[in-house]
This record gives C-alpha cells, sequence and structure tokens, in this order.
C-alpha cells in the first residue's frame, strides 16, 4: 500500500467542532489514535462486509490501513453523542498514479478475480487474505487516480475507512463536514461504499458512480466457500470533483 513520502495538509480544516449534534474530535495525539484503532477494529474491520469476510480486525494488515491514514493526512475523526464515542472515519491520501496503459481497459470485476486466482495459491487464509486486500488496495488506486487524471488533479483523498452506523443519518451529514472545509484545489475526492441501500438512504451532492463490482461475480474462494459470493450488494467506486468536498442531505 503506498503512502505518501510528505503528509497532505489541509489548513483550512477545522481541528474540533459540533455539528448535527454530534462533538467532532480531530485524531491527532497518540492517545485518540489508540481510541480510534480500537474503535475500527471493533467496527468497521469486524462488521464489514469486505474486511468482516477478509477476517481483517485485529491483523498487522489492518494496522498498515489505519497507519497509511494517520500518516498521510490529518483529517481523521473521531464522532460523539454526549460523552460516548458513536463513531470514526480514517481519511487516506496518495498522489495520482501516472497511467498505465495495462490497466486502462481492465475491468475492476477482472481485476479482482485474477487476483483470487493468485491468492488462492496461498495455503494460509490469513495469507490468501492479505494478498487479496492488497490487490483491492491497488485497484482502488487505479480506479481513482484514473479518475483523477481526467480531472488534472494531483492527489486522490479517499474516506473509505469508516466504522459509524449509516442509518444515522445526521452522523453521515457530520462525517462529511470536516472534507467539505478542505476545499483543496488539486485533490479529487473518492470513497467506496460497501454497504446494501447506503445510497438510497443519502442524496450526495455533485457525486458520482465510477464504476460497480457485484458481490456475486466475484470468484475468490477458500476451500469450495467462495470468500464474498453470497454476500449481498457489492462494491460501488464513487467520487466527486467540487470546490467543496461533499454536500450530503438525508432523504426523507
Amino acid at each position: 500500500m503506498p503512502a505518501l513520502k510528505k503528509k497532505l495538509n489541509f489548513p483550512e480544516s477545522a481541528a474540533n467542532y459540533t455539528h448535527n449534534g454530534f462533538d467532532v474530535l480531530q485524531i491527532t495525539t497518540e492517545s485518540e489514535k489508540r481510541i480510534a484503532r480500537n474503535f475500527m477494529a471493533e467496527s468497521f474491520f469486524s462488521r464489514g462486509i469486505v474486511p468482516k469476510n477478509l477476517k481483517l480486525a485485529h491483523t498487522d494488515f489492518m494496522h498498515q490501513e489505519i497507519d497509511l491514514a494517520f500518516e498521510s493526512t490529518d483529517l481523521s475523526q473521531l464522532f460523539f453523542k454526549g460523552n460516548q464515542l458513536v463513531g470514526c472515519s480514517l481519511i487516506q491520501a496518495f498522489p495520482t498514479e501516472k497511467a498505465d496503459p495495462e490497466f486502462e481497459d481492465v475491468e475492476p470485476v477482472e481485476w479482482l478475480n485474477e487476483a483470487a486466482k493468485i491468492a488462492q495459491e496461498f495455503k494460509s487464509d490469513r495469507e490468501a487474505f492479505d494478498v487479496f486486500r492488497d490487490f483491492q488496495y491497488q485497484l482502488l488506486h487505479k480506479v481513482f487516480s484514473r479518475e483523477a487524471r481526467r480531472f488534472d488533479k494531483d492527489h486522490v483523498v479517499y474516506a473509505g475507512l469508516v466504522g459509524i452506523d449509516v442509518t444515522k443519518s445526521g452522523l453521515v451529514v457530520a462525517y462529511c463536514r470536516q472534507l467539505a472545509l478542505t476545499k483543496p484545489a488539486d485533490v479529487f475526492a473518492s470513497w467506496l461504499s460497501t454497504v446494501p441501500g447506503f445510497r438510497g438512504k443519502f442524496e450526495f451532492k455533485g457525486s458520482y458512480e465510477i464504476t460497480y463490482v457485484p458481490y456475486k461475480d466475484l470468484t475468490f474462494q477458500r476451500g469450495s466457500k467462495f470468500v464474498f459470493r453470497d454476500s449481498p450488494g457489492g462494491l460501488v467506486f464513487e467520487g466527486a470533483v467540487l470546490t467543496r468536498f461533499c454536500e450530503v442531505y438525508p432523504k426523507h
């Protein structure tokens, strides 16, 4: 998982604020990072469709993903309702990759199924799952970089690791506010929706779907069991090029 050589700074972002009834704390200290790490291990990495099926919670790969967010931006946040921690978002950033002629016409489903063939060669489930996850991260970088190049953006901000209850519309709106304050001219905003029906709950102003990978089309298996095929929905790659990152409104 490639990272920035230098942290991508967003001087206009607010450190701490209250929005939609939630207190939002920018993660900066080691103590806050430990809180975020533990919360994400028990939420996103234990219950999200992809990390749950890949058994990523409390693994070295999970820690690498979290560290990448802390190392690449200062946008990651904790969400509190009163004194209760109710959410966490880990925001990553990476430089837009140069065009890869071998990838330009590759379909994401094809990429992931080729990754599955490689991963299935490993006897250990842990190694197989980590290899597949690494190929998924490569795919994220390539898909979002390809979109960023279309708009001449130098960096991609990826808001893909979110440990929140998506049924709480106010929390999702608060989640997007920190990014809305950044307004960097050279950034392409991206995220990956993996929760079935998530898009049906909210209206994302200015965002668009880049591509969609149904879980039922993924052939990755361990032994005779398919890893993802029985999961509802799929991976929705989304992006936005806005003067503000994203305006989100609950659908009533």
